[in-house]
């Protein structure tokens, strides 16, 4: 089949509109929390009493790329444990910015027998899913960025 040069010039166009038409939409009205390694989740934030004390629990699951974000109203040393959950998760330990800990692969257990605690005093703390921290490479001293939209 000869292909005439209309064609060949249409063909790129066409693919380029239907890309423009069909892109995954780049959401900016949902909080995002960056990494200084580039690293980044869409984050759900738990700051009151409530919500930091039901956190996952009875959740069946977490969306990839999703993370509860804890923010402490003081410096503090918590502990959480894994009463009702379903799935492992990983736990990022931040004070002010930084990442100081980090728990890998913390297990479903009920009854929950097992407190996770941060190395030190911490002013937010993350939960992913497990294996967020291997895959995208965040250690300790990493930094971090939270954009919360309208505010």
């Amino acid at each position: 089949m000869k292909l005439n040069r209309k064609t060949l010039l249409l063909t790129p166009l066409v693919v380029l509109i239907i890309l423009l038409i069909f892109r995954p939409e780049v959401r900016t009205d949902i909080p995002t929390l960056t990494f200084d390694n580039g690293a980044s989740v869409f984050i759900e934030i738990a700051d009151t009493e409530k919500e930091r004390r039901q956190g996952l629990s009875e959740r069946v699951s977490l969306s990839v790329g999703y993370g509860l974000l804890f923010i402490h109203e003081t410096r503090e040393t918590p502990s959480y444990w894994m009463k009702d959950m379903f799935f492992p998760i990983d736990i990022i330990w931040i004070d002010d910015g930084e990442v100081i800990g980090l728990t890998q692969n913390a297990e479903p257990e009920n009854p929950a027998r097992t407190f996770y605690t941060p190395p030190s005093p911490v002013t937010h703390v993350l939960e992913v899913n497990a294996g967020f921290i291997e895959q995208r490479g965040i250690s300790v001293g990493n930094t971090i960025d939270i954009k919360v939209p309208n505010e």
